[in-house]
């Protein structure tokens, strides 16, 4: 029979081609940046930062030419191969060591310990991989087995948590959900109940963004609207791929947590009862006041600060409505308003669809509520994907930057109600004071068909 002997290229011989001399490159420039951030601090940054590029640059490529560019290490460890399953382990250390010393090298002090924050998560997370892969290496082939058995039951096993833990459940189930698994399905987005929801789901949440630009070319102002996620006027994803569109679904889901509702009313110091400021503010802008201060005014526009009049979801829906049982104001929590700002400073980079030279002026963003049908509503045939469903509440005007400009304005975290003209039948005009606040007064008309 013939046979052939398979020899190394010359090409291997190369140091380029050694993945210890990388490995040991990088551990170096890791170890010399985490050196110099305890020494100068954010001191030469430029330095710093080229250290930690050169370590994990070094790093990356050593793992790639051992386990990833044909060297021999895996047809060894199928075979069972002690050297090379101790050398690959001991690769991997390093790799987890370099990793380790990146992420320090990251942190100046507990007063910035949110620069770099995600990144150095990464890399803690990329140490601890690196150190368990290892083990894994070093094993022999029934050893793995069984520790790579372990990892995928501790994973389905999570899933399974994530399903069973959420009331009513177990105690079992709460007491895995939150002292074992808890931190593992936070950090893989896996958190969420894998289950059919009963009776109903919650309601998504979109955001909705009115651009203003300003065509220089044109010298003139121009708006636009996107929303998150982006659907049609049937309700269908426009995304690509409906990974995409359910991760974006996630993103709006974050920001419906909410502070409860304040007092609309307050006892001072005299013992006399007062309106509270927010209710006041948004009092004065409806065309029927109910707070006793704004009743002495003509319908409160002596003291509006706004040309725009809107009266309560509760004035212009008959009673029993099931939108009544939301909250009119809903001020989000600090997380929610962190994140409302991030999502503005998005929209201020999206450019106009016509004028894509346009400067983007300011992002007024609305979270809307997209309520679900109760069970009588569906069998009567209502359309879930009908305007009136959809209860949007302002969060505030903002910069490109992501700052708030209207912190007083009346309406801010206040709904804006969406209502059919005299009565819930589908062939009746809709006037939507979204879009009057908005001041896409052109969208309002044509909806209330004027």
């Amino acid at each position: 029979m013939a046979s052939a002997v398979v020899t190394r290229g010359a090409g291997d011989e190369r140091a380029l081609a050694d993945p210890w001399r990388w490995m040991w490159t990088g551990v170096g420039a890791s170890a010399a940046a985490f050196c110099w951030a305890r020494l100068f601090g954010d001191g030469a940054t430029a330095v710093r930062f080229l250290l930690i590029a050169a370590g994990l640059a070094g790093a990356t490529t050593a793992v790639c030419l051992r386990f990833w560019a044909g060297r021999p290490l895996l047809r060894h460890l199928k075979e069972g191969a002690a050297g090379e399953r101790t050398a690959g382990a001991g690769l991997l250390v390093l790799a987890g060591l370099t990793a380790f010393l990146t992420c320090w090298a990251l942190y100046l002090g507990a007063e910035r310990a949110e620069e770099w924050d995600s990144l150095r998560l990464l890399l803690a997370v990329a140490t601890l991989v690196a150190f368990a892969a290892s083990i894994v290496v070093a094993s022999g082939p029934r050893l793995r087995r069984v520790l790579l058995s372990a990892l995928i039951v501790f994973h389905l096993g999570g899933i399974v948590t994530a399903v069973l833990a959420y009331p009513p459940s177990p105690w079992l189930m709460q007491v895995l959900r939150s002292r074992v698994y808890g931190p593992y399905l936070e950090f893989m987005q896996l958190s969420n109940a894998y289950r059919f929801y009963s009776p109903e789901p919650w309601p998504a949440t979109q955001l909705w963004f009115r651009v203003e630009y300003h065509d220089a070319d044109h010298d003139r102002v121009v708006w636009n609207w996107f929303k998150i996620p982006d659907v049609d006027e049937e309700g269908q994803p426009r995304d690509a791929l409906r990974v995409r569109y359910q991760r974006r679904l996630s993103l709006t889901e974050n920001i419906t947590p909410s502070l409860p509702m304040p007092p609309r009313e307050y006892r001072d110091r005299a013992g006399l009862i007062r309106t509270a400021e927010y209710f006041r503010k948004r009092d004065r802008q409806c065309p029927e006041p109910t707070a006793k201060e704004n009743q002495k005014d003509l319908l409160g526009q002596e003291k509006a600060t706004s040309k725009v009049f809107v009266p309560y979801l509760w004035q212009v829906v008959p009673a029993g409505d099931p939108r009544l049982g939301y909250t009119e104001f809903a001020a989000p929590d600090i997380n929610s308003r962190l994140l409302l700002r991030s999502y503005a400073r998005y929209a201020a980079r999206l450019p106009h669809p016509k004028y894509p030279n346009a400067t983007v002026k300011s992002v007024k963003l609305y979270k809307v509520l997209h309520r679900t049908l109760t069970p009588q509503e569906t069998a009567a045939g209502a359309d879930p994907q009908d305007l009136t469903n959809f209860l949007p509440y302002y969060e505030g005007q903002y910069d490109p930057q992501g700052n708030l400009q209207d912190p007083d304005d009346p309406f801010l975290y206040w709904m804006l109600p969406i209502v059919r003209v005299h009565g819930n039948n589908p062939n009746l005009p809709i006037q939507a004071w979204l879009y009057l606040h908005s001041g896409d007064e052109e969208h309002y008309r044509a909806l209330l068909g004027r």
